[in-house]
């Protein structure tokens, strides 16, 4: 088949033109092919970054987790002392109305002491006195009643 001239000529710049749009396309796709690269080796780094936090957020999860749990421990331990010095607590409170109570008890038997020695004691300096008074002569009396009058007079 002859081709002529012009055809061919045709023909030759339709290559040219395909090879050149194929050139082009090449050059995006290498450039497409060098962009999907540099994200490809950034993400790469950010991954390297991120396990790194991760690292640290894991190392820091398990210091918290022990502190809690020696807050926790130290918690439980302080419950139980308040818990042991309430009982205390309510021992001693018991023990101090009991206390108040028998001292209490020993002021009234101390008054009561008190009233019956002082009946007694009116009772002897009355009964002292009217002996002497009955019995002007006799000077034990006499005395005794001088000797309850000092003692009165001393109070």
């Amino acid at each position: 088949m002859i081709v002529s001239r012009k055809r061919y000529n045709n023909l030759i710049a339709k290559i040219d033109d395909d090879i050149d749009w194929q050139q082009r396309k090449i050059v995006y796709l290498e450039n497409k092919y060098n962009d999907m690269k540099t994200e490809r080796d950034t993400l790469i780094d950010d991954l390297k970054v991120l396990r790194e936090k991760n690292e640290k957020l894991r190392k820091l999860k398990d210091i918290k987790e022990k502190a809690l749990k020696g807050a926790t421990y130290i918690i439980e331990n302080q419950k139980a002392t308040i818990k042991r010095l309430e009982q205390e607590n309510a021992q001693l409170k018991e023990k101090n109305e009991r206390l108040q109570k028998a001292h209490s008890d020993g002021w009234k038997e101390k008054d009561k002491v008190i009233k019956k020695l002082h009946y007694l004691y009116t009772t002897l300096t009355d009964h002292i006195r009217l002996k002497a008074k009955n019995n002007p002569g006799v000077s034990r009396y006499i005395a005794l009643v001088n000797f309850v009058d000092r003692l009165e007079e001393s109070k």
